[in-house]
């Protein structure tokens, strides 16, 4: 139970960390609690807290390193037969590439991309978040869906396949709505609750 609380209060200051962006601290933050997840055994709490420091390096623009944590999540997720983590990993690896693609000219020091040429960067992209949006799909899982679904249509566009650019665009604010609508459905039933008390 202790380490339990440990490794919550550790994820979460890693994400006030980085909401502040000081992605260094974040990254200590994360690190260690996947650190006390893998001494417990809990292997879905490292691939968790892997996502996370993947995210600081986004955040820092070092999209290759950001990958290969991300892989090393998706095992993880994938021996547990961890539906929700392969697919959010997945999506997040797609990001990860077309993030590569969308930088491709920065070769500065500021910018780590995913090796491999333009277009090869954002094939893999497409392919992976398609397979996220699938697997989201299969779950009704209209989080993921919103996201993923955004970043597809987004990638789409980019190479100018408005068709398909379409198709997840509608999938996006589909979800969006939905999220939406259970935010206020939630916030109208707090304040009848408030009222009622």
């Amino acid at each position: 139970r202790n380490n339990c609380r440990i490794n919550c209060l550790s994820r979460n200051l890693g994400n006030i960390y980085s909401n502040q962006g000081e992605q260094d601290r974040a990254k200590e933050a994360y690190l260690k609690s996947a650190e006390t997840y893998q001494k417990i055994g809990n292997l879905n709490g490292v691939a968790r807290n892997l996502c996370n420091l993947a995210t600081a390096y986004h955040e820092e623009r070092d999209y290759q390193r950001a990958l290969i944590i991300l892989e090393k999540g998706l095992n993880i997720f994938r021996k547990s037969k961890k539906l929700t983590g392969v697919y959010q990993i997945t999506g997040n690896i797609g990001i990860s590439y077309y993030l590569s693609y969308k930088n491709f000219d920065r070769r500065d020091s500021v910018f780590h991309l995913i090796p491999g040429s333009r277009n090869a960067l954002i094939r893999e992209s497409i392919r992976l978040l398609k397979e996220a949006v699938g697997m989201a799909q299969q779950s009704e899982d209209i989080d993921a869906l919103s996201q993923f679904g955004q970043s597809l249509a987004q990638a789409y566009e980019d190479i100018g396949d408005l068709t398909h650019a379409y198709t997840y665009f509608k999938i996006y604010t589909s979800a969006k709505d939905s999220l939406y609508s259970i935010s206020s459905r939630q916030e109208i039933e707090k304040l009848t609750t408030e009222r009622e008390l």
